[in-house]
């Protein structure tokens, strides 16, 4: 005799989608978190508008942003977790 499983599964309801203070302008291109492998609250991003920009998730606070005048950023690296690069 073939077995079914009469309960149904509960879905999960999606994450909660939250935007961040002063954000690009243009598309992301990258993100990370600082650094990658700890659940540090720093999160990088680079965009279209040549901006790297940093944020706490925690606080919802905007912390630096620099503008690298050489156009779109496109990726970003932190390989020590102490320094990105771009």
């Amino acid at each position: 005799a073939l077995r079914t499983n009469h309960h149904k599964e509960m879905a999960q309801p999606p994450p909660e989608a939250r935007s961040l203070p002063s954000p690009p302008t243009d598309g992301i291109t990258s993100l990370s978190y600082l650094p990658p492998e700890s659940s540090s609250s720093l999160l990088a991003s680079t965009s279209w508008d040549g901006h790297l920009r940093v944020h706490d998730t925690s606080s919802m606070s905007h912390v630096l942003s620099q503008s690298m005048e050489a156009g779109p950023l496109l990726s970003l690296a932190t390989p020590s977790g102490s320094s990105i690069w771009t």
